[in-house]
């Protein structure tokens, strides 16, 4: 029987490392980001989206930056954009897992807890960073200040308040080299 099997964190945490690393290892990993990506070129998807948030609108489009400047300072605007999104975003992940092959079925979600999504999968890969590295990544990455990115963590889910005695859950640090990630993530693998 397929198992399913949702690779989440913080931001800044290394779940795109993660599932790279299972990638690597001729593993199938579905991207909830990707598919979000893929929703943002659709012109029905935006339409939608400007419906609900006319404010966005730049140059007859919704801008992403305008959306996230929104969502990030405003807990309502938050909440319409996942009610809106995340059915599409879920519904498009499911069907991509249902029609893979393997007996291991992989998929990255960010929001796995804030959209109670983690009842829909068999296990949950829950990948955790010290919040320093997390905050000094992010702003690297994603050229933006370390208070944007302590603002984005502050409204996030808090992952260290998951049971973890709960054997559904199984916690990958993020700490050290990507060889002890590729190794830890080689290790789980062999167990389960």
């Amino acid at each position: 029987m397929k198992k399913k099997i949702a690779v989440t964190g913080g931001i800044g945490s290394g779940k795109s490392l993660v599932c790279k690393i299972l990638k690597e290892l001729n593993e199938e990993c579905y991207s909830c980001d990707e598919i979000y990506r893929q929703l943002w070129q659709e012109e029905s998807y935006q339409n939608e989206l400007l419906a609900i948030f006319p404010e966005i609108e730049k140059n007859g489009k919704p801008d992403k930056g305008l959306l996230a400047s929104l969502v990030f300072q405003n807990e309502e605007a938050l909440q319409k954009l996942n009610a809106f999104a995340h059915p599409k975003i879920m519904s498009r992940l499911y069907s991509l897992m249902h029609s893979c092959t393997n007996a291991l079925v992989f998929a990255e979600v960010p929001l796995l807890f804030e959209g109670g999504f983690e009842k829909d999968f068999n296990a949950v890969f829950v990948v955790l960073r010290e919040k320093t590295q997390r905050i000094f990544f992010t702003a690297q990455r994603d050229n933006v200040s370390t208070i944007e990115v302590e603002r984005r963590i502050a409204n996030q889910f808090n992952y260290d308040s998951i049971d973890k005695t709960n054997s559904r859950y199984i916690f990958i640090e993020n700490n050290g080299s990507i060889e002890e990630l590729k190794e830890n993530v080689r290790s789980i693998l062999r167990k389960i």
